[in-house]
């Protein structure tokens, strides 16, 4: 397995490691990278509509887990319209009436057309016409059908609406800052909170351009104060220096997590020689 490998500093990387003195970084045998635990994700979260926050159920720091509510804006128009909207699909009145209509109407074409086929006293217009008259009725049962079945349409729209007015977590995490507060107006997509995603938990730090050779899957050593030290792994090494620091970010898996780990928290990254 391949360990981490301490080059000899060249040359041409003595005026970056002045650079790395001022940040405490030490680029010699058995050297330490300090750096912090970090959330896979820190996610700004925002309503897809605009209105008036109407309530947090949420303080910072709080632990959430996924589809807890977190803020709600105003709901008492979208609530209206959802109960006007259920209230019209669950008026069937005119569907009932055209539905006993259509029966009536069946009926009595169907009395009219074996009276016609005995050669009973009925004209071949008397009987077209009851013939039209519930063909009529069957187009007008189709239609409000067709309007029952938009109603729900509505109905669901309504739903949605209303729906769309109360945010939810979209993952277990912790609430890291509160932008807006209850009674302050805010716009579609305008962050109103973060929240720290810990579904994972990384460990961060910079390293020197030059000097230090790390590579992804490589395993190491975290050193928390006051805590046992804990296995990691190298998940990613940018392969971007920063012009002002010469430093460039690496990120680590911890393949073990202790309940006590949570992010922010400082330790230093073992570089075995």
């Amino acid at each position: 397995m391949r360990g981490l490998i301490l080059l000899a500093l060249m040359p041409v990387a003595a005026l970056a490691q002045q650079n790395y003195d001022t940040i405490g970084i030490d680029t010699g045998p058995g050297a330490l990278l300090r750096g912090h635990s970090e959330c896979i994700a820190d996610l700004e979260l925002a309503f897809p509509v605009s209105g008036i926050i109407a309530a947090m159920a949420v303080d910072e720091g709080a632990t959430v887990t996924a589809r807890d509510v977190l803020a709600r804006l105003d709901l008492r128009i979208e609530e209206i319209e959802l109960k006007r909207r259920q209230t019209l699909l669950d008026d069937q009145s005119e569907l009932d009436s055209a539905q006993a209509q259509l029966a009536v109407s069946t009926a009595q074409y169907e009395a009219a057309q074996t009276l016609y086929d005995r050669g009973g006293a009925i004209s071949k217009e008397d009987l077209q016409n009851r013939r039209l008259a519930r063909d009529l009725t069957e187009v007008e049962v189709r239609r409000l059908r067709t309007q029952e079945a938009l109603q729900a349409l509505d109905r669901d729209t309504a739903a949605e609406a209303l729906d769309r007015r109360t945010m939810h977590a979209p993952t277990q995490g912790i609430i890291s800052r509160i932008l807006r507060k209850p009674g302050e107006s805010v716009q579609a997509y305008e962050p109103v909170l973060t929240l720290c995603d810990v579904s994972e938990i990384l460990f961060a730090a910079s390293l020197p351009a030059y000097g230090v050779e790390v590579f992804e899957g490589t395993p190491v050593t975290l050193a928390f104060v006051g805590r046992a030290p804990l296995p990691g792994r190298v998940r990613f090494v940018s392969p971007v220096v920063d012009a002002a620091s010469g430093l460039r970010e690496i990120k680590i898996d911890l393949l073990e997590r202790p309940d006590w780990m949570r992010p922010g928290l400082a330790a230093d990254l073992l570089l075995n020689p």
